[in-house]
This record gives structure tokens, sequence and C-alpha cells, in this order.
């Protein structure tokens, strides 16, 4: 099941905003590219469908998953934009739009599966377990703790430039390490 949202109220509009943003803007981005071929006219069109879901929040049932609210949303906006533009040229057919809109479902049904966290942390421990023991203190100084690059650099006695390349090379392991059907590592599925 899609993440399900809590219906906003006056009050909390901002946390409900921010998290429709952040659950939905990546899919929802690549699938207004998709359809119109165009990063500005889908940036725009993206914008879009979050006035309308702001709009039309009272008419969101919380009991059903967001995701599936915002590309019905999503949806409608591109065939009103290529009505309203008189544009009859669309870079994927209709039939690619659902296998997306079925592809974004399930992703956001996998991410919810009972137990889905602590199988990304298992697998989140395993990759930290590859990198050096400076890199995982970088890591946990830096990211965890919030310490700034030239303090958590100073703590892991080496120069900020080190830290700064040291802490790129250990992303790029966690996220190849991460990465599903990446032959390099761990995947959380």
């Amino acid at each position: 099941m899609s993440p399900v949202c809590e219906k906003p109220t006056m009050a909390n509009d901002q946390p409900w905003v921010e998290g429709a943003l952040q659950q939905n803007g990546r899919w929802l981005a690549a699938y207004l590219l998709a359809g119109t071929g165009h990063r500005a006219v889908a940036e725009d069109l993206q914008q879009e469908v979050f006035r309308i879901a702001i709009e039309k929040r009272d008419t969101f049932d919380p009991r059903h998953p967001l995701g599936a609210w915002l590309r019905g949303i999503a949806r409608n906006v591109l065939k009103r934009h290529f009505q309203d533009s008189r544009k009859r040229r669309i870079f994927v057919s209709l039939e690619s739009l659902d296998a997306a809109d079925r592809a974004a479902a399930e992703l956001a049904e996998e991410d919810m599966a009972p137990n889905s966290a602590e199988r990304y942390l298992r697998a989140l421990e395993a990759c930290l377990r590859r990198l050096t023991d400076r890199a995982r203190l970088l890591i946990d100084l830096h990211y965890r703790q919030q310490v700034g690059l030239a303090e958590a650099a100073r703590r892991a006695g080496i120069t900020a430039s080190n830290a700064g390349v040291t802490l790129f090379r250990a992303r790029k392991t966690l996220r190849e390490c991460l990465e599903p059907g990446s032959g390099k590592g761990v995947s959380p599925t």
C-alpha cells in the first residue's frame, strides 16, 4: 500500500505539503517529463499538480494512498496541457503512462511493506561495514551528529579536503551497495 497521509487542516498544511513533495516529487517529475519531453514544461506541470492538490486537499480521503491521488491529478494535468496547447504530440503513449503509473504504485507499495524500514536498515548496516573505519567515523560525525566538515576532519585527524574526498567516496560506495541490481552490493529487497 502507498503512503497514506492524514487529511490536512489549515493549521498543519505545511507538513502535509512538505510530505507530499518529498514522497512524490521525484516520480512525478519523471512522469511529466516522459509525457512532455521538455524539462521546463514538466516542472511547470508538476507545480500545477501540487497547486491543485493543495487546493483540493479536502477531497483527499486519508484511507487511500496519497500517491494514487496525486497520480490521478498528474494524468489530468498532462491531458489538459495537450488539449489547451493544441499539441497532439505526446512523447509517450497513454498506455506507457498507465504502465508508469502502475510501476509508481508498486514501488510505493513495496516501500510501505511490513518490515521495509528494517530491511533497508539491515542493508545499510551491511554496506556501512564495507567502509573503512575513518569513512564510517566521518559519516557518523558529518551526517548523524551534524558536525561541520572542518570539525569532522579535525576529529578524524585529517585535512578538510581529505575528509571531503573520503565522504564522496563513501557515499558512492554506499549508493552502489544499496542500488538494486547493481551487482555491487546488498539490496534491501
